[in-house]
């Protein structure tokens, strides 16, 4: 006969267990296991642990339970539901335990997805098992480590699994996995890392002149040649005065996940050669003639040698208003309601009184300025007057074009028949005079500028003589020529944006009651400035240390730098910068630095004045 025990007489074991509350019949079926609770039979319920297993004892009538909790990192369930906290149990609940193992080792991966690193926590993994625990009403059940019972054990495989479902595939350094777990560190090494891709290299034009105008004061035969001060950068027949460096593409790379990193397509650079420059299949830009090298534009370079038209002493009633399609020098002074207009930049060795200068260049001016208007580079071109009207008159030939389109609309629905100049006539008689005085504006711009050599322009007046001459204006059979007109202005127009130089900036002694605007830095060599508005897309400069600010309106994209600013209420000085601004002293005025404003009602001095997280901050220089 068998001797292995029958589920039958298992199942009566099991009943016979629960059904006990006797110490003693335990003690007589299950042995000596149970000796310490002789004597016990009296007392109420209890619940114990030994030798990893829960045990309850004592009588259980009335309904009587136990207190049962655990401390992590155990987890308790009662007949199948997790607990959290204490709970009441009896002999007739399930109770199960368990230790929720935790990971043999860490993996991470970078933000950027081109690392990967790895940490070993532990190299062994134990089972575990309860503590012990005399009988007791309320009971906190605890775990420790078995050291006798090792149920895995880290492995390599296990961390290359790991990465296989990341799909971590480039650069794994197995051997550095392998040599971590045999003798770990417990600190995070890189396993695998991505190759960053190679930036493109943008085209770039490098440039062999000096694109500053200075003003040097040299001392011939014993004394200061005030006339010739003016060191205007040129170029002989033949000179290199510009390279392009070509661009050049980045290498692709890619992360651990083997995706690949495209860089960004390097920017190229177009340049145009005008007249009297030669650009070679090298990118070598060749002077033709001697002459000042300028280069403009923004996405194109246009690349080309300025003439100079010099005035031998002042720009007056005789000399009339000067307008020039390159450099204008002046040797004297710029008086009352004159005009000089500029393609280039404007030098002045005296003083400007009551005028006006525009240049798409740099303005630079040797004596004081008095109720004047500069404007330089963009704000030179803004100004300009040829570019004014050609931008006014496009605009109302598209107008006139569309009247007259209605004008036919409704003379076709009436059936009746017409011409073209007739329509075009009426227009311009009635509603479209001032195109008629636009165009002559035009004209006369055009016929002031001296030394013109451009075929464009002279076309555009010849064409323009369609719209002031009555005679011609019959001529008109359709539309095309006023669209022919405008296709001349646009040229026109563009042509005078084109000659904006990058950085032109303004140099003066001194001003009063004047305004300028510049899209580089504004700079002030002499005593100062009183009642004047500057704006500058660079910096605002006080060279001089005694140099005063009074009664101004000052505002850069950049940075403002004052010796002395400010003064009595009607004086005070209100100044709005970009990044900064450096103050000597201030009297009385605004400070804008950012979005940050301030009013200063009380002297200040020896400040630089910078916006940081939205206030402004004061930081003393001396």
């Amino acid at each position: 006969m068998s001797n292995h025990v029958s589920e039958s007489d298992l199942l009566k074991m099991i009943k016979s267990i629960d059904s006990s509350s006797s110490p003693s019949n335990l003690q007589d079926e299950h042995g000596p296991e149970l000796q310490d609770l002789q004597g016990a039979e009296h007392i109420e319920g209890w619940i114990r642990v030994d030798n990893n297993r829960i045990l309850f004892g004592g009588s259980f009538q009335s309904g009587l339970r136990c207190v049962i909790a655990a401390e992590a990192p155990l987890q308790l369930t009662v007949n199948g539901k997790l607990v959290n906290g204490e709970t009441k149990v009896g002999p007739n609940d399930i109770i199960d335990w368990q230790v929720k193992p935790g990971p043999l080792f860490e993996v991470r991966i970078s933000e950027d997805q081109m690392e990967v690193s790895f940490r070993v926590i532990s190299t062994e993994r134990y089972g575990w098992k309860l503590r012990d625990h005399e009988p007791t009403q309320k009971i906190i059940l605890k775990a420790q480590e078995d050291r006798t019972a090792l149920v895995e054990k880290l492995r390599l495989s296990d961390v290359m699994k790991d990465l296989l479902k990341l799909n971590v595939t480039k650069n794994v350094n197995t051997p550095a996995i392998f040599t971590e777990i045999q003798n770990p560190s417990y600190t995070f090494i890189q396993i695998a890392h991505g190759i960053n891709s190679i930036e493109s290299m943008d085209a770039r034009i490098e440039v062999f002149f000096q694109e500053n105008i200075e003003s040097i004061l040299e001392e011939v035969n014993g004394a200061i040649d005030y006339r010739n001060h003016l060191k205007i950068p040129m170029a002989k027949k033949g000179d290199v005065i510009a390279k392009k460096h070509p661009a050049v593409p980045g290498t692709i790379g890619y992360n651990v996940f083997g995706q690949i990193i495209q860089p960004a397509p390097p920017r190229d650079i177009t340049m145009v050669a005008k007249e009297n420059i030669e650009i070679t299949a090298e990118g070598e830009v060749i002077a033709q003639q001697s002459g000042r090298p300028r280069m403009t534009g923004a996405a194109v370079k246009y690349f080309d040698i300025t003439k100079a038209h010099v005035v031998h002493g002042d720009v007056d009633i005789k000399t009339g208003n000067i307008v020039f399609s390159g450099d204008i020098i002046v040797y004297g002074n710029v008086t009352e309601g004159m005009i000089v207009e500029s393609l280039g930049n404007v030098y002045v060795t005296g003083h400007v009184y009551q005028s006006q200068i525009t240049a798409t260049g740099s303005i630079l001016i040797k004596g004081n300025v008095s109720g004047s208007y500069l404007y330089s580079g963009y704000f030179g071109v803004l100004f300009n007057r040829l570019y004014v009207h050609s931008k006014k008159l496009i605009e109302l030939l598209y107008e006139l074009l569309k009247a007259a389109d209605i004008l036919i609309h409704l003379i076709t629905a009436k059936r009746k028949t017409f011409q073209y100049h007739q329509i075009i006539m009426t227009l311009l008689e009635t509603k479209y005079r001032e195109v008629r005085t636009i165009a002559k504006e035009i004209i006369n711009s055009i016929n002031s500028i001296q030394n013109l050599s451009s075929t464009e322009l002279t076309e555009l007046k010849e064409k323009l003589q369609l719209l002031t001459q009555p005679a011609q204006t019959l001529e008109i059979g359709t539309s095309n020529p006023i669209k022919t007109i405008i296709y001349h202005l646009e040229e026109t127009f563009s042509m005078i944006e084109r000659m904006q130089e990058i950085d032109a900036c303004i140099d003066i002694n001194t001003c009063h009651l004047t305004e300028m605007k510049s899209n580089g830095s504004t700079i002030i060599r002499g005593e100062g400035m009183l009642q004047s508005n500057v704006y500058a897309k660079g910096s605002i400069v006080f060279i001089e240390k005694d140099s005063v600010c009074r009664g101004c309106q000052l505002e850069s994209e950049e940075s403002i730098s004052v010796s002395v600013a400010g003064g009595e209420i009607a004086n005070e000085t209100h100044m709005k910068a970009g990044k900064s601004v450096m103050l000597g002293r201030m009297i009385a005025g605004k400070i804008q630095v950012g979005k940050s404003s301030v009013d200063i009602l009380e002297p200040i001095s020896d400040v630089v004045v910078t916006e940081q997280s939205g206030r402004l901050v004061f930081t003393k220089t001396g």
